[in-house]
């Protein structure tokens, strides 16, 4: 099996950096990035991905109503 397609959703930027850094250049992952819940509900009505990792605490749409 090949590299996941992974979301990553958080409104914290320096987190969000560091672990898209990490899943892509350690695992060899596909990682797309979103500030927030709504961005990233907008992408994946369009494309799948194996894994969605969420911050629970954001403003607008909070990980738990994503």
């Amino acid at each position: 099996m090949g590299p996941s397609k992974i979301a990553l959703i958080d409104d914290d930027l320096q987190l969000r950096t560091l672990l898209k850094e990490y899943l892509h250049q350690m695992e060899g992952h596909a990682v797309y990035d979103f500030n927030s819940a709504i961005e990233a509900l907008d992408f994946l009505r369009s494309t799948a991905v194996d894994l969605v990792i969420t911050d629970l605490h954001m403003p607008g749409m909070n990980g738990f109503d994503f």
